[in-house]
């Protein structure tokens, strides 16, 4: 079920404005809000959300909910909502070694990895910029095919942190990153 003309128009308004200085940020002065944080664009619309589907808040209920387990994102995520091409695609090309400690030193073992049944793991700052991009990815699928989203996807904050960490090419203080794992709702968008 795809968006009609106006609502297609609408929800670019809103994934634009949210990505504006991903998608201008070489040669371009920053957006507003990412100069003053505290200070959101004003937004002609707001989606409303349709939840499709969860992972529920633990290992055992999003295996029972039918999740896969996305090693980009770090998340359980229902089938619905999950890209398995765009994910093989990432791992192939990037495939970033875990580590269980901060100083990158401890690996974890891939076959542990892949089960998400852990914490978290630390990863080197590299993957950050490509999770981003990854989530970027996501979120124009749904905008074009109208397919489902992740509702953790439409955050405003997420958004201005990976726009801000893709413009700038750092993240001050660190050069790795934690990626916890966690539990995410499919939803589908309602723009009005």
């Amino acid at each position: 079920m795809g968006l009609d003309k106006g609502q297609c128009d609408q929800a670019a308004i809103i994934i634009s404005s949210t990505l504006l200085g991903f998608t201008i940020s070489r040669g371009c002065p920053s957006p507003h809000w990412q100069t003053a944080p505290s200070t959101k664009p004003s937004l002609a619309a707001r989606p409303t959300f349709t939840k499709l589907a969860d992972c529920g808040k633990d290992v055992n209920t999003a295996k029972q909910n039918g999740c896969a387990f996305d090693l980009i994102m770090g998340q359980w995520v229902p089938q619905l909502c999950f890209d398995q091409a765009l994910h093989d695609r990432y791992l192939e090309n990037y495939g970033w070694p875990r580590f269980w400690d901060i100083s990158l030193e401890v690996p974890a073992p891939e076959d542990v990895v892949y089960t998400g049944d852990y914490n978290g793991t630390f990863l080197p700052l590299e993957f950050h910029f490509h999770h981003c991009a990854y989530i970027l990815q996501h979120l124009m699928r749904g905008y074009a095919t109208g397919a489902p989203v992740l509702e953790s996807l439409w955050s405003y904050h997420h958004a201005e942190h990976c726009t801000l960490l893709l413009e700038t090419q750092e993240f001050p203080g660190r050069n790795i990153t934690f990626l916890r794992t966690d539990f995410a709702s499919c939803v589908q968008p309602h723009i009005s």
